[in-house]
């Protein structure tokens, strides 16, 4: 991942817990320099609007995506770097 700019590459993909196979990932994600990440995502036509963080450690993620249009409900997701 780049310190800063676009983080989506065409060979992105996504691993969901229920899913066995990766997911491909489309999108457009930006990282600042202190390390927000905001953006959206497209995960088998489901689009989601992104806003997270990544620790000073750069070794975790967490963050909340949304449908656009439903500020009501999110999910709230974290990552671990393994």
């Amino acid at each position: 991942m780049p310190s800063t700019g676009k983080t989506v590459s065409s060979n992105s993909s996504c691993y969901l817990p229920e899913v066995i196979n990766s997911i491909p990932l489309k999108g457009s994600l930006t990282l600042s320099l202190d390390c927000h990440l905001t953006g959206s995502v497209n995960i088998s036509g489901q689009q989601r609007t992104i806003d997270a963080w990544i620790s000073k450690g750069k070794d975790s993620i967490s963050g909340i995506g949304w449908k656009p249009g439903n500020v009501l409900t999110g999910n709230v997701f974290s990552g671990v770097k393994q």
